[in-house]
């Protein structure tokens, strides 16, 4: 899943998020699971604030939307409920593991202030 391209990344994980919320479907270049996860990563992407590939997943959209004869915004919408459980899986476990890693500075400056 390590990309140095950060669409391919969020791309990749959006695929393991939908795989591990059991909604991925078994066909592996379906047309729905590749809507879900370029839309999402297109998400992602914006929501860190790099805008400036997302001309790349508008083609990509594009393409998979044309194979259900369907136009992006439709085929978006379609998929929306499961975009959005996508999206609010990955953000969860990105804020869990702040919780834990923030926990663990506090646990590591605690044992350094008690040592002073």
């Amino acid at each position: 899943m390590a990309s140095p391209e950060e669409l391919v990344f969020y791309h990749e994980l959006a695929h393991a998020a939908h795989s591990k919320l059991g909604l991925l479907r078994e066909k592996r270049d379906d047309s729905c699971n590749e809507i879900v996860t370029e839309f999402t990563a297109a998400s992602l992407a914006f929501m860190e604030g790099r805008k400036s590939k997302l001309g790349i997943c508008f083609e990509y959209l594009e393409f998979y939307a044309e194979k259900k004869k369907l136009s992006i915004e439709k085929a978006v919408l379609s998929l929306l409920s499961e975009i959005e459980k996508v999206i609010a899986l990955i953000i969860s476990a990105e804020q869990e593991l702040e919780t834990k890693q923030e926990y663990s500075e506090g646990d590591s400056i605690a044992v350094v202030q008690q040592g002073n």
